[in-house]
C-alpha cells in the first residue's frame, strides 16, 4: 500500500464527520453485506454500525457489531472495552422490526492497533468473536471496495458516482440489442443545427458546424440532441455519463451526471427538474465548484411533446438551467417537429442532429461483427450493392441488427428496414429455433402474439416498464381461453429467455422491452395479423404514432389503399400537414411493393402541398414563424427539405410522371405550376436527371417567378450541373438580372427582406 494513502487515512481526525462517512461508503458498496444500520449516538449500544452479512454455506444472516476509533487503540482504551460490552446486548434491527443479538465485533481505526490491546482484549473476551481493523487493513479495504476515497471526493458523492456508474452498465447490459459478441465501435459525430437566418445558404451538414457530444456541452448549458430511430442518442448519452463516473474523470469536470427519462417529469416539467436538482445538490455535498449535467431522454415518446407541447416543455428546462448557475440540460428525441417548431426551438437552445454512420462505418462493423463465421465473399459484395444500406438511415441499430440476421447464416440482405426488424425479431424470439428443435410450433406464435399485445398495451398508455406480474395476467388471459397451449410460466419463461428483445428485471420484477422501435414493431405486427391491410387508422402525423405506421407500412407492403388514405387525409392543424410532408418519403420507401400508381399520386399530392404551403407563408394565410425569413430563403429551405424526403431512386419514375402532371393540371395557376414544376426538378436534379428543369427552359422567362429563376440559378450551382438546356437557362436569367437595374430593390427584398414586412397593407 503506497504511503500516501495511509496518510491520507490517518489524517482523519473527526470520527463523525471523516471516518464514519468512509466508512458509510465502504459498507455500502461492500456486496458481502446485504444491508447495515448507523447507530452512532445516545443509542448505540457499544456499535456504531451494525452490519447484515450472510453465510455462504448456511444461507444464515450474522450480524456484525462496528465499533470504529480515529487514530490509535492501546492498551489502557478504557472506551473500546465498555462498548465491546455493550454489543453483547440484544438489540433492534431493520428498523425495530426485529430483535438481534450480534455475532460477531470488528473494531476499526485508522490508526494502529498496539499488539499489547489486542491480547488484552482476547483475553477479557475469549468468549466473543472479535476482528480488529487496524490503518493498513482499512486501506485494503478502501483500495478494493471505494477507491473513489483516495481521489479526495466526498464519501456521499463517491458513491453517488459509483452507483450512477452500476445502473449505466446494467442498463446498457439490459438494452444491448444484438447477441453477445455483436458489437459496435465508431465515433459518432453531432452537427449543429444553425438557425435559418437571412441570406444565409441552405446546405448539408457543414464540416465546421461538426462536433462531438463532449465538445457541445463545453459551450452550451442546454442542448437538443435530435436523430431518428436508432440512431443513438441514449447510448451517446450513457457513454458519456460512464466518463463522468471515473474518479479521475470527476476531478477534471467536478460534474455528477443524471439520466432522466421525460415521462417521469412530464406531469410539471419545471417542478420535477427542481426536485432533481435539489436531490442532485446535495449528493454533490456543498462542492462550490460542483456541477449537475441531466440527460433529458425520450421527449418523442411523451404523447403530449410529439402533440404539440414540446416548446411547453423546452421552455420549462430552460428557466431551470437560467435559475440554476451549475446546471446543464442535455434532451434527446426523435425529429418530431415542424420546420417552423425547429426554428422556435433554437430561441430557447440550440439544437445538435447525430449525423449518419458512413456507409464505410456501417459495412466495417458489419464485416468485423461477421469475420469470424466465414461470410461469403458473395454475402460482402452485396453488402456493398445492397439497396438497404443506401436507402434506409444508416444508425448504429441498422448495424447491430444487419449484423445479428447476417450471423445466423440469413441467405439474403433485407431490402428495407422493416424486412430487416423482420428478420430480427424472428430470429431473436426463435422462429428459427423451431427447425432447430429448440421451440416447439406451438411456443413461438404464443410468444409473438402476447409480446404483441404487451407492446400495444404499454404504447397505447406511453408505458415504458410493466411489472412482470402484469405481464403474466396477461398471457393467463390469453391461454385461459385456448386449448392445447403450454403453461403460462413456460411460456413466459421462453419470452424472458428472448433476452434480445425483452429485458425481465427479476431484482425490481420488471418488464420492458430493449428499444422503443421494436415496442412499435411489434405494435405493427399485432395490427396486421388482426387486420390485414386494414387496421384501425390513427394519425401518424401527430408524431407519436409515426413509427407504428412505418412499420406497419412495411410489414403489408403492398399498401396503395392505406397510402392513398395518408396521402388524402384531412388533417385539422398546418403544423401536421408540415409532418406528412417531411415524413411521407419515408413511410412510402417502407411500402416499396406498393402498386406504383398509389405512390406517384401521393408524390404529386406531396408537391403540391408543398407548393401551396409556400404560397400560404408568404400571403399571410398560413401562420408561420418563417413569415420573418426572405421570401427566397424559405423557398430554398421547402426545397432542401422536398430533396431530403423524395431524393431516392424509387420516386425517380414518380417524379417524372409528378412533372408531366404538372403541365397537365388544369386546375393549377400560373404560377402553381412554376413552383411546383421547380419543386419536382429540384428533387430530380439531385438524381441526375437528364431533362432535369426542361419544362421551364420551354416558358417565357418573363412569366416565372423570380423565386423559381432565382433557384435555378442556385441549383445549378451547388449541384454543378452541366447540361446544355439548363446552362443556357441560367444565362438567360443571369442576363435579364443584369440588363434590369429596377429588379435591384426588388431582388434584394427577395434575399433580405422579411416575407411579414413586404407584404401588402390591408385596411
Amino acid at each position: 500500500m503506497e504511503q500516501w494513502k495511509l496518510e491520507k487515512l490517518r489524517s482523519l481526525t473527526d470520527e463523525v464527520r471523516d471516518l464514519h462517512p468512509l466508512l458509510r461508503a465502504v459498507f455500502t458498496n461492500d456486496k458481502t453485506i446485504s444491508r447495515f444500520e448507523y447507530t452512532h449516538g445516545n443509542g448505540e449500544m457499544g456499535a456504531d454500525f451494525v452490519l447484515a452479512r450472510s453465510d455462504p454455506t448456511l444461507g444464515d444472516e450474522n450480524y456484525v457489531g462496528v465499533i470504529v476509533k480515529c487514530g490509535n487503540i492501546r492498551q489502557d482504551h478504557a472506551d473500546v472495552k465498555r462498548q465491546i460490552e455493550e454489543c453483547a446486548v440484544e438489540r433492534f434491527f431493520d428498523g425495530a422490526k426485529r430483535k438481534i443479538y450480534l455475532n460477531e465485533t470488528w473494531i476499526v481505526c485508522n490508526g494502529s492497533i498496539s499488539g499489547g490491546a489486542e491480547r488484552k482484549i482476547f483475553e477479557e473476551y475469549k468468549s466473543r468473536n472479535i476482528k480488529f481493523v487496524g490503518g493498513e487493513r482499512l486501506a485494503q479495504i478502501v483500495e478494493q471496495i471505494y477507491p473513489h476515497f483516495w481521489n479526495e471526493i466526498p464519501a456521499g458523492l463517491g458513491t453517488y458516482l459509483k452507483s450512477t456508474l452500476v445502473e449505466i452498465v446494467k442498463a446498457e447490459s439490459y438494452s444491448t440489442l444484438g447477441a453477445p459478441g455483436i458489437s459496435l465501435d465508431v465515433a459518432q459525430e453531432l452537427y449543429e443545427v444553425e438557425p435559418t437566418r437571412p441570406g444565409q445558404k441552405v446546405a448539408r451538414y457543414n464540416k465546421s458546424l461538426r462536433t462531438t457530444l463532449a465538445g457541445a456541452l463545453k459551450q452550451h448549458r442546454i442542448l437538443l440532441v435530435e436523430g431518428g430511430m436508432g440512431s443513438g442518442k441514449t447510448t451517446l448519452f450513457r457513454k458519456h455519463m460512464k466518463a463522468l463516473c471515473e474518479p479521475d474523470e470527476f476531478q477534471k469536470s467536478k460534474t455528477i451526471p443524471k439520466l432522466v427519462h421525460l415521462s417521469e417529469i412530464a406531469d410539471d416539467v419545471q417542478a420535477g427538474l427542481t426536485r432533481l436538482v435539489n436531490d442532485l445538490q446535495t449528493a454533490l455535498e456543498g462542492a462550490a465548484d460542483g456541477r449537475i449535467l441531466i440527460f433529458l431522454d425520450g421527449v418523442d415518446e411523451v404523447r403530449s411533446a410529439t402533440d404539440g407541447s414540446l416548446l411547453g416543455a423546452i421552455e420549462s428546462v430552460a428557466s431551470a438551467v437560467r435559475a440554476t448557475s451549475n446546471l446543464t440540460v442535455a434532451i434527446g428525441s426523435r425529429l418530431v417537429w415542424t420546420i417552423e417548431e425547429g426554428e422556435e426551438i433554437l430561441r430557447h437552445c440550440p439544437r445538435f442532429r447525430i449525423l449518419p454512420l458512413s456507409f464505410d462505418q456501417l459495412v466495417k462493423v458489419v464485416q468485423h461483427n461477421c469475420s469470424s463465421l466465414d461470410i461469403s465473399e458473395k454475402l460482402r459484395l452485396d453488402l456493398g450493392r445492397s439497396t438497404l444500406l443506401r436507402a434506409i438511415p444508416r444508425t448504429p441499430m441498422t448495424a447491430i441488427l444487419l449484423a445479428r440476421v447476417l450471423n445466423a447464416n440469413a441467405k439474403e440482405i433485407p431490402q428495407t428496414l422493416p424486412e430487416l426488424y423482420s428478420k430480427y425479431v424472428e430470429l431473436a424470439l426463435g422462429r428459427w429455433d423451431i427447425s432447430k428443435g429448440l421451440m416447439t410450433e406451438r411456443e413461438y406464435p404464443v410468444v409473438v402474439t402476447v409480446l404483441s399485445r404487451v407492446a400495444k398495451y404499454m404504447l397505447d398508455n406511453e408505458l415504458q416498464q410493466l411489472n412482470v406480474n402484469e405481464v403474466m395476467q396477461m398471457l393467463e388471459d390469453y391461454t385461459r381461453t385456448r386449448e392445447g397451449l403450454p403453461p403460462p410460466v413456460d411460456i413466459f419463461k421462453r419470452i424472458e429467455q428472448r433476452s434480445e428483445v425483452v429485458i425481465v428485471n427479476r431484482e425490481r420484477q420488471i418488464f420492458s422491452f430493449r428499444h422503443r422501435s421494436l415496442a412499435e414493431f411489434l405494435l405493427a405486427l399485432h395490427q396486421k395479423e388482426n387486420h390485414g391491410r386494414s387496421a384501425p387508422f390513427t394519425n401518424p402525423f401527430e408524431g407519436y404514432w409515426l413509427g407504428v405506421e412505418y412499420f406497419y407500412l412495411g410489414l403489408i407492403q403492398d399498401a396503395g389503399t392505406r397510402i392513398d388514405k395518408l396521402s388524402d387525409l384531412m388533417l385539422g392543424t398546418e403544423r401536421e400537414k408540415m409532418l406528412r410532408l417531411l415524413n411521407f418519403g419515408n413511410l412510402m420507401l417502407s411500402a416499396y411493393q406498393t402498386e406504383y400508381a398509389h405512390i406517384e399520386r401521393a408524390v404529386y399530392r406531396v408537391v403540391l402541398e408543398m407548393t401551396r404551403h409556400f404560397l400560404g407563408v408568404r400571403s399571410g394565410q398560413v401562420e408561420s414563424k418563417l413569415a420573418v425569413l426572405p421570401e427566397l430563403q424559405f423557398f430554398a429551405t421547402l426545397s432542401y427539405c422536398l430533396r431530403d424526403s423524395l431524393e431516392y431512386q424509387y420516386f425517380k419514375k414518380a417524379l417524372e410522371t409528378a412533372q408531366i402532371q404538372c403541365q397537365c393540371d388544369l386546375d393549377l395557376k400560373d404560377e402553381e405550376r412554376a413552383i411546383a414544376s421547380f419543386f419536382i426538378d429540384a428533387v430530380r436534379a439531385g438524381l441526375s436527371e437528364k431533362d432535369t428543369f426542361k419544362f421551364l427552359t420551354t416558358q417565357e422567362l418573363g412569366a416565372l417567378p423570380w423565386v423559381v429563376k432565382l433557384g435555378v440559378q442556385h441549383v445549378v450551382q451547388d449541384d454543378k450541373i452541366e447540361l446544355e438546356h439548363v446552362t443556357r437557362l441560367a444565362k438567360r436569367i443571369k442576363k435579364a438580372r443584369q440588363n434590369n437595374p429596377g429588379l435591384r430593390t426588388y431582388l434584394t427584398e427577395l434575399y433580405k427582406g422579411s416575407m411579414e414586412k413586404s407584404r401588402p397593407k390591408v385596411d
